[in-house]
C-alpha cells in the first residue's frame, strides 16, 4: 500500500488524538503531472497533535519511494544560496570545522549545500540523496553523492570509505522523515563523538501564528517546535545545545545537537525557545488555528474567483510545494488560473498537481500579461516583485496570501 495511517506518536510513542486539522485528500505536492488529465492518486492529508510531547504530525505516511524517488528539485533560487553560503561560513566557524574535517548531508539534493562547505575550506563533504536525477547533477558538479536512503548500509559504506563525519547537516529533511529514531540512531554510528548534527525544520510557532498552512503536505510528516525536539534527542541520548532563527520558508529553526554532555555548552538560546512556547500545550492554540485556515481559505478563493467574473486574467508566480496544498484546499483550477511560472525548468511544461493549471516559463509573462499574479511563494514575496519590477513587468496587480507584504 502507497499509504499508511499512524496512531502513535514518532517521537514518544503516545496514542495520537483526533486531527485538529484536516484539508481532505490531496495528491502528492512535488510529483507534477505531465498533462491536465493525467491519472493523480490521492492521499489524506490531516493533522494531529501528540498530548503528550506536544509534537504536531500528519495522521498519514505516504511512501518515501512515491515521493522521493525522481524529484523535481533545482537550486535556482539565489535567495537559497546565499542562506547556503551564510549557513557553511557560521557552522564552520561556531563547530571549528577545517581542510580535515567531514562534512555529510542527509536529502543532499543537487549538492549546493556541500559545495558551499567546499568553498568555505572544508576537506571532505559526502551527500546522501534518495533521488537519482539529483545524484547525476550533484556528481557532475563534483559533489560525491550516495544513491539511497539514509539508513545502516549508507552509514556503513560513508564509514568504510571517509570514517566519521565532524558535522552531520540535514536542512528539511528531519521534518520528512518517519523512523526519526532510526534515523539518530544512524546519525549516532556516523558521528565522531565530538561532532554535531544539524537540522533545519519550518517552526510550528510561526505557522501557527500567521495562518500559513499552505506547509502542511505529505513530504512534512512533522511539523516541529522546540520542546518536543529537546525531549525527543534526550531519550536518545543526545542533546540540543542551540537554536537559531533562520528566514527559509518563512520562519524556521536551525537546530544543533550533540552526545549528551558533549564539547559545546548549552546556548542560553534554548531556554528561551522553550520559555516562547509554553502556549503550545494548549489545545485552544490548534483550534483556533484550523478557524483562521477555514476563514482565510475562503477569503482568498473568493477573491479571485470575483476577480475571474469581473474578466480579468489571473496567473500565479512560483510553484512550490506549498502551492499544490494552498490553490487544492482553495479549489483553485485553471479556470482561475491561466498558468504558473516557476524558474526551475524541471518544472515548466508539468501542472500542479490536483488543479490543472500549467507551469510555464518567464517568456509566458510578457507574451500573454496577466492583470493580476498571485504570488504562491509568499516567503519570496519582496524578492520576487523586485526582480519582476527590474525585468520590465509593469502594470501587473500582485496577490499574495496571507496578508504578506508584496
Amino acid at each position: 500500500m502507497s499509504y499508511r495511517q499512524i496512531t502513535e506518536c514518532r517521537a514518544c510513542h503516545t496514542t495520537l488524538p483526533s486531527p485538529f486539522l484536516s484539508l481532505g485528500s490531496m495528491p502528492a505536492a512535488n510529483n507534477l503531472p505531465d498533462s491536465p488529465d493525467q491519472h493523480e492518486d490521492s492521499y489524506p492529508l490531516e493533522l494531529a497533535s501528540c498530548s503528550s510531547c506536544s509534537l504536531v504530525q500528519l495522521c498519514h505516511v505516504v511512501s518515501p519511494s512515491v515521493l522521493f524517488s525522481h524529484y523535481l528539485y533545482s537550486s535556482t533560487s539565489g535567495m537559497l544560496s546565499d542562506h547556503f553560503d551564510d549557513m557553511a561560513t557560521n557552522l564552520r566557524d561556531a563547530l571549528g570545522l577545517g581542510v580535515a574535517s567531514l562534512v555529510v548531508d542527509i536529502g543532499s539534493n543537487d549538492g549546493l549545500l556541500l559545495s558551499r562547505f567546499r568553498e568555505a575550506g572544508i576537506g571532505s563533504i559526502k551527500g546522501v540523496e534518495p533521488a537519482s536525477n539529483l545524484v547525476a547533477m550533484a556528481r557532475e558538479n563534483q559533489v560525491p553523492t550516495v544513491n539511497g536512503f539514509f539508513g545502516k548500509d549508507v552509514v556503513e559504506e560513508i564509514l568504510a570509505e571517509d570514517g566519521q563525519a565532524d558535522l552531520i547537516t540535514a536542512t528539511n529533511v528531519f521534518a520528512h522523515v518517519d523512523d526519526i529514531e532510526g534515523l539518530t540512531e544512524n546519525v549516532k554510528r556516523l558521528l565522531n563523538p565530538g561532532g554535531a548534527l544539524v537540522i533545519e525544520v519550518p517552526y510550528l510557532p510561526v505557522m501557527l501564528r500567521s495562518g500559513t498552512f499552505d506547509l502542511v503536505y505529505h513530504e512534512h510528516l512533522s511539523y516541529f517546535s522546540v520542546a518536543p525536539l529537546v525531549t525527543f534527542f534526550e531519550s536518545m541520548g543526545m542533546e540540543v545545545f542551540r537554536v537559531d532563527d533562520v528566514q527559509s520558508h518563512g520562519g524556521s529553526i536551525r537546530v544543533s545537537v550533540q552526545r549528551q554532555n558533549g564539547g559545546h555548552a548549552v546556548d542560553q538560546s534554548v531556554a528561551a525557545h522553550l520559555n516562547d512556547e509554553r502556549d503550545l500545550g494548549n489545545a485552544a492554540a490548534y483550534s483556533d488555528f484550523g478557524s483562521r485556515v477555514s476563514k482565510v481559505v475562503g477569503e482568498f478563493a473568493a477573491e479571485l474567483k470575483d476577480l475571474k467574473s469581473q474578466g480579468f486574467r489571473l496567473a500565479g508566480y512560483a510553484a512550490p510545494a506549498k502551492a499544490s496544498t494552498l490553490l487544492g484546499f482553495a479549489e483553485i483550477g485553471g479556470d482561475v488560473l491561466d498558468y504558473i511560472v516557476d524558474d526551475n525548468p524541471l518544472k515548466q511544461g508539468r501542472y500542479v498537481p490536483g488543479t490543472g493549471i500549467p507551469i510555464v516559463s518567464s517568456s509566458t509573462l510578457r507574451e500573454q500579461p496577466p492583470d493580476y499574479l498571485v504570488i504562491l511563494a509568499w516567503n519570496l514575496a519582496d524578492i520576487i516583485v523586485k526582480k519582476l519590477n527590474e525585468d520590465g513587468e509593469r502594470g501587473i496587480k500582485f496577490i499574495t496570501p496571507f496578508g504578506q507584504a508584496a
